[in-house]
């Protein structure tokens, strides 16, 4: 009998059924099981992914926010930094900034502000000086807030709000305090002041520290507290900097000489070179005065290359033989002329800095006293003068050039340690054996509108120790005044006339320059010899703040 195996006999099916095998069931478990797996891993990939942009969204961000919270803080420097300039000038009323002259109206960023006069800041009721100088902590000040936590008067200036575009917040802020640099402005030297800025920036997003941990370290953000202590806590995290910069000031005897619309030297025996009344017997005498033996090399010559009448640039010409400049030279982009050869230092052409006309004493509101007149020597007593009064002279006497002082064969004698002030409307002259003299203690401030011409034996300070000695020529851009030096005559102290043509010729048995010169264009001929004092940096009227430190404060307590 035959045994029918079952596999040639299965099981029929039924219409409309069907019976899955074991085998079937296995396999479709497995894909669903595979299906879950791949889902699941690839949600894990997307949220990595997520979580990983969302880090780096944010860490952009934060990181975008701290370099603003930097430019916020120099923001905040730069505005405190225009806050100290804009009392250093006034405007006059008797310029008009659109006189008929080819220097005053040449329309080029190097000739703002025509009718812009120099002013003492510190005397100038509501300026950051004036308030840093006369108030004390607790007092009120039209600048802003003066903290009582501190020994010394610092000024804190009203917040900075700055409105941004871009990356990171839409707010910068910046806290500014000014005060000023201890035992600066000592000795008749000029103030220096510390800026400290703290730059404010919120940070986008939830307080969430990045992914980065160095990065953190690093930043220093700020999510859940400022770092002063306990009541402090923050309702928006933020991006923190701070900085502190020191302002120098720039005087009028920064530079030995200083020509707006060009310096010609003109052979090589002219000779600039410096020495320091400050450093006695090791850069000058015992007493402070010039040696030559000890003579330094820091008479800086520079220019602004303001277009002469003419229309031609302004430059330094040192002549085909070679002036001697021991010292730098800058121009602003014309090249030196002539050899040199003689030259110290560096010669650049990136200079420039803007130079405001003299003050004028016909308009600053105070009463002038009648100068003496006499046929014999002349003298003048400061003691009872200050810095804030001085003493005040007007000389009423016309001469040959107007209204006038010209010293013949007569002396004109300052006598004390006090301050002096003496405007002569008109011109100037010193010629024959006529002199000057002023003594090491007082400080002597001529104002001059007209020619001036000291020649022959004539001397000006003879104590040859320049620092105390300013000498301010026209204040109108549109003056055409000149100021000549010659033959023995000594000169000594600071010229600043930036409207003015400066002649000084050699040829004399002794005469020389001790100081400084700023004028519109500075001739030397012949065997004139400028020996600058390098105190003359700090010194005088100021023209300007620059930055002489930059610092970041990283030691923020977190």
């Amino acid at each position: 009998m035959k045994i029918q195996s079952r596999l040639h006999n299965p099981t029929p099916i039924t219409a409309g059924r069907f019976l899955m095998t074991p085998c079937a069931r296995r396999e479709s478990g497995s894909t669903l099981i595979a299906a879950l797996v791949t889902l699941t891993v690839l949600a894990l990939i997307a949220a990595s992914t997520f979580l990983t942009v969302t880090h780096r969204y944010r860490a952009n961000f934060q990181t975008a926010s701290w370099h603003d919270a930097l430019t916020s803080a120099e923001d905040g420097a730069q505005y405190a930094l225009v806050r100290l300039r804009s009392p250093l000038t006034k405007t006059d009323p008797s310029i008009n900034a659109s006189s008929s002259s080819t220097t005053s109206t040449t329309t080029t960023p190097n000739t703002p502000n025509q009718n812009q006069v120099l002013v003492d800041p510190d005397l100038v009721p509501g300026s950051l000086q004036y308030d840093l100088a006369k108030l004390k902590p607790g007092d009120i000040s039209t600048n802003g807030t003066i903290p009582t936590t501190f020994s010394y008067t610092r000024i804190q200036l009203p917040t900075l709000t700055i409105p941004h575009i871009g990356q990171g917040s839409s707010q910068f802020s910046a806290v500014v305090t000014v005060d000023a640099v201890p035992n600066t402005g000592l000795n008749g030297s000029s103030t220096w002041y510390r800026i400290q800025s703290v730059g404010t920036v919120p940070l986008p997003g939830n307080a969430s520290a990045g992914i980065q941990k160095y990065d953190n370290l690093l930043r220093k953000l700020q999510f859940r507290s400022n770092g002063t202590g306990a009541g402090n806590n923050l309702t928006t995290a933020q991006a923190v900097r701070t900085i502190e910069i020191i302002a120098k000031p720039v005087s009028i005897g920064s530079a030995a000489l200083f020509g707006k619309s060009g310096i010609n030297l003109n052979n090589k025996n002219v000779v600039i070179d410096s020495y320091d009344s400050r450093n006695p017997g090791v850069t000058s005498n015992a007493d402070g005065t010039y040696n030559a033996s000890k003579a330094t090399k820091s008479a800086n010559v520079v220019t602004d290359d303001i277009a002469s009448a003419s229309g031609s640039p302004g430059v330094i010409n040192l002549s085909s033989t070679g002036a001697y400049v021991n010292g730098n030279i800058a121009t602003n982009d014309t090249p030196v002329k002539g050899d040199t050869s003689h030259v110290s230092g560096t010669i650049t052409e990136d200079f420039f800095q803007y130079l405001p006309n003299p003050p004028d004493p016909g308009t600053m509101g105070v009463t002038w006293a009648s100068f003496p007149s006499a046929s014999g020597n002349i003298n003048l007593d400061t003691t009872t003068g200050t810095k804030t009064a001085p003493l005040r002279y007007k000389v009423d006497g016309t001469g040959n050039n107007g209204t006038s002082l010209g010293l013949q064969n007569n002396e004109l004698n300052i006598t004390g340690n006090g301050y002096i002030e003496i405007w002569i409307p008109g011109g100037l002259s010193v010629n024959g054996n006529a002199a000057i003299n002023i003594p090491n203690g007082a400080t002597v401030t001529f104002y001059v509108d007209g020619k001036v011409d000291i020649t022959g034996n004539g001397v000006l300070n003879s104590s040859t120790i320049p620092g105390r000695v300013t000498f301010y020529g026209n204040p109108d851009p549109a003056s055409s005044q000149s100021i000549s030096v010659a033959g023995n005559a000594d000169f000594a102290g600071i010229i600043y006339a930036p409207n003015s043509d400066v002649n000084a010729q050699g040829g004399g048995n002794s005469g020389a320059i001790y100081g400084s010169i700023v004028a519109k264009t500075i001739f030397f001929n012949g065997g004139t010899t400028l020996h600058y004092d390098q105190a003359l940096g700090d010194l005088g009227a100021v023209i300007d703040y620059r930055i002489s430190s930059w610092y970041e404060d990283n030691t923020l307590v977190r």
